[in-house]
């Protein structure tokens, strides 16, 4: 379903085959907290409105009371978003936010078990705000998470989700003897071709260098020359195979959650545990490449089967690094797979509004290596012009969660598909973040506004909600 990534260089505790997201060995991964890489700072909890402590005040002449003060993070985020709304850029949009009632949004939240503490608040924290956004707005907005679908989607039907859920199943083996095991005794399984596919994958086998003479039994008999012998493939190599395969085969149905379904405290809880499950497969390394693959593949078959041409943003939040295989790979897929030709053809677009389809991606860059982080950068400064679909905001970890994203970083994050936005750069780093600290003790929890007080930001607020909040 999608091109195999072909490999540059081999590397320790990687796969030497063409699926550079995955490792035949996780347990020689060095572990998060055996890097030493945390800053200092606090806990990074953040709270929901809902689960603030009021302050009771007392004496002895007055019945206790409660005092629920709008708490200072809370302000703050309002604030930002605020000044998002009187944002005013020549050319753009009439304010950051514009784009959440005309366009649809597919974020996608990277879930790797992997990820610092700081970088998991961090994410979460973009995630509730573009979830309170959206709500404000009523966009047309979805959350996925990059290594579990929603099996339990209403889109699914139940013979969708039966093969869903046996997929799944067959994803979180840990061993090539455990996962033909599983195939053997599921029906669900092998109505999907797995079993045949075990067959005809079993014997592959693959080349080392040697030193024999060239012979052959045949066109199907094995070859050998001076410089390479043929070996068998290791069952952790068959395994890696296996779970590429089974990810591709996962992509078609894979399902998120419409905005309207969810609330803060849901989402959160969603996010602890898909980054739990994700944690059980330890030999994916990312999923940044597959959410890539599958949001252009898809876009373009809607294209080509003259489905409705929903202008449509892809949000990726993300701190998974990218290997130059995968760079490679993405932009290749996207230039066989050119989504952006449908403007130029006609389309529902106004002149001058930008793209149908764009992919606008924060990535979480602290943690990550610069050589790795260009990779996201060549895919961002690779296709000109009309071919652009592709923007990218690089934030710090620690600097997100501290001053959350500026009004300027969020017309960007949100606006990638006019031609004016996506060629807006930061002169100054701090620019892309908030002016002033959420929380001014490190020791405090963060706390995110209401909903409510996101739409009296808008001018939403009637007097009903009024009255409740």
């Amino acid at each position: 379903m999608f091109p195999c990534l072909a490999r540059k260089s081999t590397s320790r505790g990687q796969v030497s085959n063409n699926h550079p997201d995955f490792s035949p060995n996780p347990a020689q991964l060095r572990k998060p907290e055996e890097l030493n890489l945390q800053p200092p700072s606090n806990n990074f909890q953040i709270n929901l409105p809902d689960e603030t402590k009021p302050e009771v005040l007392s004496n002895t002449h007055l019945p206790p009371y409660t005092v629920l003060p709008q708490p200072p993070s809370a302000h703050k985020i309002a604030a930002s978003i605020r000044a998002g709304l009187d944002l005013r850029i020549d050319h753009g949009p009439v304010n950051a936010f514009n784009s959440l009632r005309q366009r649809c949004f597919r974020v996608w939240i990277d879930d790797n078990h992997r990820l610092q503490p700081v970088t998991k608040s961090g994410i979460r924290q973009i995630v509730f705000i573009l979830l309170l956004l959206a709500q404000t707005t009523d966009c047309e907005m979805e959350f996925l998470f990059m290594s579990q679908s929603n099996t339990q989607s209403q889109n699914l039907s139940e013979a969708s989700r039966s093969k869903a859920e046996a997929r799944d199943e067959l994803w979180y083996t840990t061993s090539w003897d455990d996962a033909k095991a599983l195939v053997e005794r599921s029906p669900a399984l092998k109505t999907l071709g797995i079993d045949q596919w075990i067959k005809t994958n079993s014997a592959i086998q693959r080349q080392h260098q040697g030193n024999h003479q060239t012979s052959s039994t045949g066109p199907n008999g094995a070859q050998m020359s001076d410089i390479r012998e043929i070996k068998e493939e290791t069952n952790n190599e068959k395994h890696v195979r296996l779970l590429f395969h089974v990810r591709g085969l996962k992509a078609p149905d894979w399902q998120g959650y419409h905005q309207r379904d969810l609330d803060m405290k849901k989402i959160r809880n969603l996010h602890i545990a898909a980054t739990k499950r994700a944690k059980q497969q330890p030999k994916c390394l990312n999923n940044i490449s597959f959410t890539y693959y599958k949001e252009i593949g898809e876009y373009k078959r809607k294209m080509v089967r003259k489905e409705s041409a929903t202008p449509t943003t892809v949000l990726i939040l993300t701190a998974s690094p990218l290997q130059a295989a995968e760079s490679d790979a993405i932009m290749k897929f996207q230039k066989e797979n050119d989504v952006s030709m449908f403007k130029r053809r006609g389309s529902e677009t106004v002149e001058g509004q930008g793209t149908q389809f764009c992919i606008s991606t924060l990535a979480f860059g602290q943690f990550i290596d610069k050589s790795n982080m260009k990779y996201y950068v060549n895919i961002d400064d690779h296709f000109p012009g009309e071919d652009d679909i592709n923007d990218l905001i690089p934030v710090n970890d620690t600097m997100i969660a501290k001053f959350g994203l500026s009004a300027k970083s969020w017309m960007k994050l949100l606006n990638a598909h006019n031609p004016t936005i996506d060629n807006m750069k930061f002169k100054k780093e701090e620019e892309k973040y908030g002016t002033e600290p959420l929380v001014t003790n490190d020791q405090d929890p963060l706390t995110m506004p209401s909903l409510v007080d996101i739409k009296r930001a808008f001018g939403l607020v009637d007097e009903s909600e009024e009255e409740a909040d």
